[in-house]
């Protein structure tokens, strides 16, 4: 895999791009303040300028005025209240509270500090319109859609379409008969032990699942098996679904949910007319992802257990459920 730099992610790097105009134009400004002699800081403005329009606030206020973070607000508020342009004092009707406010001496920096700003508005315009856009008002923009929509769930949402993307669902090859066996001895050893009946599939699943007119399907990702599940022929129509695991590392990623699709879409292609399975009320996050795709729990059957550690039976009635698998 080529990686690609900085410059070339673009949108991946917008945040980088921000800040590093963002510190380039602080450091800027900071750099006029100085030539023209006025002892300010790019970081006081916002904080300043709004308790100048808005009279006392305390620091909660000020932090939701400006779009800054408390923490942000309180180091810039030390300072300014270091400078002596601004005070505090307490809330008349809330002796608890603390308000903040701009004092004579700060009013007379922002009377000297007019002109500065004006200059600095002529130049930022004048840059802006050298770029060929609105740069401000693109901004202002790309932050009305930012506040009226779910940036990270709506990002959450396309890592998760992209991770199962890169999810292959492929068929069973004897070369990975070592990984059927460690995958699921992984989640056996973790909440249970491997039983007999475990020990003679996993260790010759061609003889116990595939020649008899089962299958076994396996999840890749990144070129690696991370996931498995089997489909047992206990006679002509009907099935078992067994042996369903995912790595733990790669748990959380749909990569189950794919695997009981793919497993799901596979017995149907058999015109299977029955599909069970056996598990465990424990794994309670396997059993909700059994529900959601339309088994339910149905009798024990009778005679001798299979498994010790089955103490839930499942089948496969879509119709009855009225889930929506993909919900």
């Amino acid at each position: 895999m080529q990686h690609k730099t900085i410059t070339e992610l673009e949108e991946l790097a917008l945040g980088v791009l921000f800040k590093r105009l963002t510190d380039r134009l602080y450091s800027s400004i900071d750099q006029v303040y100085r030539d023209c002699g006025v002892d300010f800081q790019g970081s006081w403005f916002a904080p300043i300028v709004s308790l100048a329009a808005k009279g006392s606030q305390s620091i909660t206020e000020l932090a939701t005025d400006i779009g800054l973070s408390h923490p942000a607000v309180t180091h810039i508020s030390k300072q300014l209240l270091q400078a002596g342009l601004i005070q505090e004092s307490t809330d008349p009707a809330d002796g608890r509270r603390r308000l903040l406010s701009v004092t004579a001496l700060g009013e007379q920096r922002l009377r000297e500090l007019q002109p500065v700003w004006d200059g600095i508005t002529e130049t930022t315009r004048d840059y802006f319109s050298r770029a060929g856009h609105d740069v401000f008002r693109v901004l202002k923009d790309y932050e009305q859609v930012l506040d009226s929509g779910d940036l990270v769930g709506d990002m959450l949402v396309a890592v998760r379409r992209q991770r199962r993307a890169a999810v292959e669902i492929i068929a069973y090859q004897p070369e990975l008969a070592q990984d059927f066996y460690d995958l699921n001895a992984e989640w056996l050893k973790k909440y249970f032990f491997i039983e007999a009946r475990d020990e003679q599939i996993l260790r010759d699943p061609e003889q116990t699942i595939i020649q008899p007119g089962g299958a076994i399907l396996f999840a890749r990702f990144q070129g690696r098996i991370v996931g498995t599940s089997a489909l047992i022929k206990i006679q002509p129509g009907c099935y078992e679904i067994t042996k369903m695991a995912v790595t733990e590392r790669y748990q959380g990623l749909g990569i189950g949910r794919q695997l009981l699709e793919a497993v799901i879409q596979h017995f149907q292609q058999l015109d299977g007319h029955q599909l069970q399975l056996e598990t465990n009320q424990k794994l309670s996050a396997a059993v909700a992802l059994y529900q959601a795709y339309g088994f339910i729990p149905i009798a024990p059957p009778a005679g001798e257990k299979t498994y010790q550690r089955a103490d839930l039976y499942m089948r496969y009635q879509p119709d009855q459920t009225g889930v929506n698998p993909s919900a």
